[in-house]
């Protein structure tokens, strides 16, 4: 099943515009292109800040340090997204 730009938009709380970018730059998985309309599946998650970011910067000689500022994103898993992101430097990670 897929939603479209507006339920992603309100499921989201972010705006039309935004989800429309995301869609062109393929931040979101799974967007389909069907003419003049993204059809984004139902069960994709919002694109994260964190993805455009590490994928703006090249860390591949810098030491990150993840924190959190928000009880809402769980930081559990961030090592493994970081390394993801950033495979350039993957062998430096080292979980504190």
């Amino acid at each position: 099943m897929y939603m479209t730009v507006k339920q992603a938009a309100e499921k989201w709380g972010i705006s039309d515009r935004r989800v429309r970018i995301s869609c062109a730059e393929r931040k979101v998985s799974g967007v389909i292109r069907e003419r003049r309309r993204w059809m984004i599946p139902v069960d994709t998650r919002k694109p994260s800040i964190i993805d455009t970011f590490m994928e703006a910067y090249d860390f591949g000689k810098k030491m990150v340090i993840p924190f959190a500022t928000s009880g809402e994103s769980p930081i559990d898993d961030i090592g493994k997204n970081i390394q993801l992101l950033e495979p350039r430097n993957s062998s430096g990670w080292k979980k504190a």
